[in-house]
């Protein structure tokens, strides 16, 4: 916001190690004063740290990912870490959240860097018509550079998704056993089904499987053969990796 006058700017920042505060500066070069800081208990905890990490999926596409790592994170350790997937989610790199164990979506970054694991934020890119192999490219792409990194316990690697990210979730571990154990939320496990439901409004899904997030590009009629491609129970017998699931 500017003052009438426009001699002064107010604003709002925040890191991920630190909740928004509101500060205020001169357009003249004045230097900055903090009007307000929220929640100043920030200050007795230790956050961790994050970078970005580059990597590439099997068609050369580049893509960044955030890697958070633990409090008191001691580089001489290998950690168990837990990756996070929707779409793209490098816009949190600098995002605040309050650690909790309340969550609509049953995760919440913040608590598991208190307790000694890494987190990582992958970017997933999509082709047109297939959202499943698509996920599974540039998440697994995504994990085994962290991997490379050396950082991890290979052996304690997780993956967690909700909603549409649950149907991604669902897809990877048919295709991978990379992971040790796997958490889907409110996910899509067969898109057959899915297109000829209704939601949650009573309007019917095939609209989001042609060009919504699944971004199939086509009806089930014209290439039934994609969608098959990217159905997760089309490919359940290949699951060795543990699932919870729920709704």
């Amino acid at each position: 916001n500017t003052a009438a006058d426009c001699s002064n700017l107010a604003f709002i920042t925040e890191r991920y190690d630190r909740p928004p505060d509101i500060q205020i500066s001169s357009q003249k070069g004045g230097s900055l004063v903090r009007l307000f800081q929220s929640n100043e208990f920030y200050e007795k905890f230790d956050w961790g740290r994050n970078e970005v990490v580059g990597y590439a999926n099997s068609k050369g596409e580049l893509l960044s990912g955030i890697l958070f790592f633990p409090a008191g994170y001691d580089a001489s350790k290998k950690y168990p870490l837990i990756v996070h997937i929707y779409e793209e989610q490098l816009y949190q790199l600098h995002a605040y959240r309050n650690p909790t164990t309340n969550s609509e979506v049953g995760f919440s970054i913040d608590h598991y860097l208190l307790n000694g694991y890494l987190v990582f934020l992958p970017d997933i890119t999509y082709r047109l018509g297939d959202p499943g192999v698509s996920a599974a490219d540039c998440v697994v792409a995504g994990t085994k550079k962290v991997l490379e990194m050396g950082v991890v316990d290979p052996g304690k690697v997780g993956l967690i998704g909700h909603s549409f990210g649950g149907y991604e979730s669902y897809f990877i571990i048919t295709q991978t056993d990379i992971f040790a154990a796997a958490v889907a939320g409110a996910g899509v496990s067969d898109m057959r089904s899915f297109y000829f439901s209704a939601g949650l409004l009573g309007v019917p899904d095939f609209f989001r499987s042609e060009n919504q997030q699944w971004r199939m590009g086509k009806s089930i009629f014209e290439d039934l053969e994609a969608y098959e491609r990217n159905s997760p129970v089309k490919f359940a017998a290949n699951v060795t990796t543990p699932l919870l699931h729920w709704a």
